[in-house]
C-alpha cells in the first residue's frame, strides 16, 4: 500500500477509536452537505440512494445538481445525492478530500466520482495546495479504487462509444480494461491563415524540429509550447518513479531555456493563440474567434513533443467507484454525461472549459454550446487531433516543471541543474507516496 494511504488509514483506525468511545459523530461540513431535496428522498424512499462526489472548480452546484437531475432514473428507479467539494483555495477542502480518501479506504466512499485532474494554471489561480481528488489518475486504477467499465459500455443507450476520440479515451484504460472516461481535454491551439501561410514542415513534427528550424513561424510555435508538453508523459506508473532520467530532463530544459525569443528580423505570419472558454475556441483575449463559413481557412497548430506529434492533457474524468453496490445505476451518469448533446449543450460541459471528446463536435451538424466550424477548418480541426501522439493526465508533476521555468530568471541559468534536481526529486517523491 502506498505511503498516504498507510498514513490515511492509520489516522480512519485512530479516529475510529475515538468516535466509538464518545458517542455519536459530529455532522457533516457544511462544505459538503447533501442537496437539501434529495436528501428528503433519501428519508422518505426505499430507492437505491447513490453519492456523486463532483471535484470541478469551475462549475457550481446548482449546474451539477441540474445534470443529475437529467439522468434518466433519478427520482423514480434511485436516488442521486450531489457532494460538491470546496475550491481548491477553501480552507475546508483538505478536510474533506481527508474524509473521502478515508472512506475509500475502508471500502466506501461515494458511488461515482466526476473530478477535475488539477492543471498548474489551476494552481496559480487557487493556490499551491490545490490538488484533484485523485492527484494521480493512473496511480488511482493501478490501486483498483475504479470499476472496470467495458461490459457497461457495450450496453451504453447515450453515449456513443465509437465516436469517443479513441487516443484521448485510451489513457483511461489499463490492463483490467476501461476504468476512467476522460470527459475532456486541454491542448494549446496555434491558428494560422491558409492564405497567408504554407507550414515548411511535416505535420507531426518534434518539438526540436522546430526549435531548430530557420522558419521563424516554425519556431514560434516551439516557443508557445508548455515544457511539460514537450517532454510528454514523464511518469512510470508501474514502478513508481519518473521515466526520464534527470540528465535528459536537464537537457530538454536547456533546449527549452535556449530557445529564446525571436529577433526583430525574424517575424512569424499572423497567427492568433486559442484557447477554450465556456465551450468556445477563443483568442486569448476571451474573444470568440470565427470559425465558420464566413471565416479565413486556417491551419491548427497544437504543442508538439521530443517524440513527434501533440500532447494533450486529460483535464477532466469520470469513473465508479469499485466497491458501489449498484454500478448499474452508477454507469447511467456516466452514460448521460458522455452523450453528445450534454458535451454539447449542458452548462456543466461549458464550464470545463476544454475540448470534447466527442468527434463530431464543433461541425456544423453538431454545434459545440452554439459554435460551429466550417467544413474546411473542421477538417483541420480532425487532423490536428489525429496528430495527438502523447495523451496524459494533468497532474502535479507538471506543476513542479512550471516551477523551474518560474525560478530560472534570465541571467541566473546556472541556477538551472540545481532546481531541475530540486523538482526531480520532489517529482519521484510524489509517485512513490501516490
Amino acid at each position: 500500500m502506498k505511503k498516504w494511504f498507510s498514513i490515511v488509514l492509520s489516522l480512519a483506525l485512530v479516529l475510529a477509536v475515538f468516535t466509538s468511545c464518545s458517542g455519536p459523530a459530529p455532522a457533516q461540513s457544511e462544505a459538503s452537505q447533501k442537496d437539501p431535496a434529495s436528501t428528503g428522498a433519501e428519508e422518505s424512499a426505499e430507492l437505491p440512494v447513490l453519492r456523486v462526489c463532483v471535484d470541478f472548480p469551475s462549475v457550481n452546484s446548482q449546474e451539477s445538481q441540474a445534470f443529475l437531475s437529467s439522468v434518466p432514473g433519478n427520482g423514480s428507479e434511485f436516488t442521486l445525492l450531489l457532494e460538491s467539494l470546496p475550491r481548491g483555495d477553501s480552507p475546508n477542502r483538505k478536510t474533506e478530500l481527508t474524509r473521502i480518501r478515508t472512506e475509500i479506504l475502508a471500502g466506501k466512499g461515494p458511488d461515482v466520482f466526476l473530478c477535475a485532474c488539477y492543471s498548474p494554471f489551476t494552481y496559480t489561480a487557487m493556490g499551491d495546495e490545490a490538488t484533484g481528488l485523485f492527484p494521480f489518475p493512473r496511480q488511482a486504477m493501478e490501486n483498483r479504487i475504479f470499476l472496470p467499465l467495458d461490459e457497461y459500455i457495450e450496453n451504453a443507450e447515450y453515449m456513443e462509444w465509437d465516436k469517443l476520440l479513441p487516443n484521448i479515451m485510451e489513457a483511461g484504460r489499463n490492463d483490467e480494461g476501461q476504468q476512467v472516461l476522460p470527459l475532456a481535454y486541454d491542448m494549446w491551439i496555434i491558428l494560422l491563415e491558409k492564405d497567408a501561410y504554407t507550414p515548411s514542415f511535416d505535420l507531426s513534427p518534434t518539438w526540436d524540429d522546430l526549435a531548430a528550424s530557420s522558419d521563424p513561424t516554425a519556431r514560434m510555435l516551439a516557443q508557445n509550447t508548455r515544457v511539460y508538453s514537450i517532454m510528454g508523459d514523464v511518469a512510470d506508473y508501474e514502478n513508481d518513479k519518473l521515466s526520464i532520467s534527470e540528465e535528459d530532463m536537464l537537457d530538454c530544459f536547456r533546449r527549452y531555456r535556449d530557445q529564446g525569443s525571436l529577433s526583430q528580423e525574424e517575424t512569424p505570419v499572423p497567427y492568433v493563440f486559442a484557447q477554450i472558454t465556456d465551450g468556445h475556441i477563443t483568442a486569448l483575449d476571451s474573444c470568440s474567434v470565427p470559425l465558420d463559413d464566413d471565416a479565413p481557412e486556417y491551419w491548427m497548430l497544437g504543442e508538439y513533443n521530443t517524440t513527434g506529434g501533440c500532447t494533450a492533457g486529460v483535464s477532466s474524468m469520470a469513473a465508479i467507484n469499485r466497491n458501489t453496490p449498484y454500478p448499474q445505476q452508477a454507469f447511467r451518469v456516466l452514460d448521460r454525461l458522455l452523450d453528445k448533446s450534454t458535451q454539447g449543450n449542458h452548462p456543466l460541459y461549458a464550464h470545463l472549459h476544454a475540448l470534447p471528446v466527442h468527434s463530431e463536435l464543433y461541425s456544423q451538424d453538431a454545434p459545440q454550446h452554439g459554435q460551429s466550424m466550417s467544413a474546411a477548418n473542421f477538417q483541420a480541426y480532425c487532423e490536428l487531433r489525429e496528430q495527438i501522439s502523447v495523451v496524459k493526465f494533468n497532474t502535479p508533476l507538471d506543476h513542479c516543471m512550471i516551477e523551474v521555468v518560474r525560478n530560472c530568471a534570465p541571467g541566473q541559468e546556472d541556477q538551472l541543474p540545481s532546481l531541475v534536481h530540486e523538482q526531480y526529486m520532489k517529482m519521484n517523491m510524489m509517485l512513490a507516496e501516490s
